[in-house]
């Protein structure tokens, strides 16, 4: 279910913010991103998703950073 995903989402990301592990941090917020966008909160899924598509850029991971950049756009489509 949704809620339960989400608050391990939000979990993965305070572990990664404790360990400083980025790549954690992004795979937390595009999982966050996506969860916001199914429950139609597309402002709040743009911000998950520039997140993951900053920190992703600092990790030097295009691959990442451009799927993120493309969810940005299915988000704010959908808003």
């Amino acid at each position: 279910d949704i809620p339960t995903a989400k608050a391990c989402a939000e979990r993965q990301l305070q572990l990664a913010r404790m360990l400083n592990d980025n790549r954690g941090k992004v795979d937390a917020y595009r999982q966050l991103g996506v969860l916001s966008n199914t429950q139609d909160a597309h402002d709040e899924a743009v911000h998950y998703f520039q997140q993951a598509m900053q920190l992703a850029q600092h990790e030097g991971d295009e691959l990442v950073s451009n799927s993120a950049r493309c969810s940005i756009g299915v988000a704010k489509g959908n808003a």
